[in-house]
């Protein structure tokens, strides 16, 4: 049964996800047509469709032309990505980086008081909202006091550490792994039921005085792949420098 809150179509994309997401639509099976889901939910043709769209700019559904719109593959990548600021990396296009506070808490981590702080960062495109990570920081305490009264809701840690502490992140040493994920992992980063791994991350950030700023430990959502490039001269790895779809 819809209501009047939220937005009708954001209602029919989470009746939708959540179908997919218990087994009722299978990868590549294809949803019922437009007018189909008009009935079915009683809503006029333009809110399903701007429904549709949202589910295929976070990569759950994808629409083929003349045939209609299947459920996705897990494999299906819609984003490059690398370690780092989501919001520094978005600087400048047409995509800006969101994130939502999960839990927020100081706690004592090896002997030092530190902000335990877990958030979903998402991007914000023109086709809608695409999850990509769920991140969990630990900020030392002692090196920026007072940072547990921040809002972290949308705001860039880094930006934060820059601006109001003058300490610069510069280097960080990272390990990838794939990880299984539990059942809300993958709730939060509207993955399938199928998915049983994700690339996880886990790091070090340091500053221009070789100061540890951040450790963070990131799980990333399917939709987004690690490219490296490799100097086989210099002997070293970096990230691209500019994602591609």
């Amino acid at each position: 049964m819809l209501n009047s809150s939220p937005p009708v179509y954001e209602q029919i994309a989470e009746i939708i996800r959540r179908q997919i997401h218990d087994g009722d639509y299978l990868v590549g099976e294809k949803l019922p047509s437009e007018n189909d889901l008009c009935e079915i939910y009683n809503v006029a043709r333009g809110t399903v469709r701007r429904s549709i769209k949202g589910l295929i700019a976070e990569g759950i559904l994808e629409s083929k032309k003349g045939k209609g719109t299947f459920v996705s593959s897990p494999e299906s990548k819609t984003l490059l990505w690398n370690f780092g600021s989501l919001t520094d990396r978005l600087k400048g296009t047409d995509e800006r980086a969101l994130a939502k506070v999960l839990e927020q808490a100081v706690i004592v981590r090896e002997n030092r008081r530190m902000l335990r702080l877990k958030r979903l960062r998402a991007m914000e495109t023109p086709s809608g909202v695409i999850p990509i990570s769920l991140d969990i920081s630990f900020l030392p305490l002692d090196l920026f006091p007072a940072i547990d009264t921040y809002n972290f809701n949308d705001e860039s840690i880094y930006e934060i550490l820059r601006e109001k502490y003058n300490r610069n992140p510069t280097r960080s040493v990272v390990s990838l792994k794939s990880r299984t994920v539990d059942r809300e992992t993958k709730r939060i980063l509207k993955e399938l039921p199928s998915t049983r791994c994700l690339l996880h991350a886990s790091g070090t950030t340091y500053d221009e005085h070789y100061a540890c700023i951040e450790e963070s430990e990131i799980t990333y959502s399917s939709r987004v792949q690690a490219i490296m490039q490799i100097d086989h001269i210099n002997g070293y790895t970096k990230p691209l420098e500019k994602g591609v779809k």
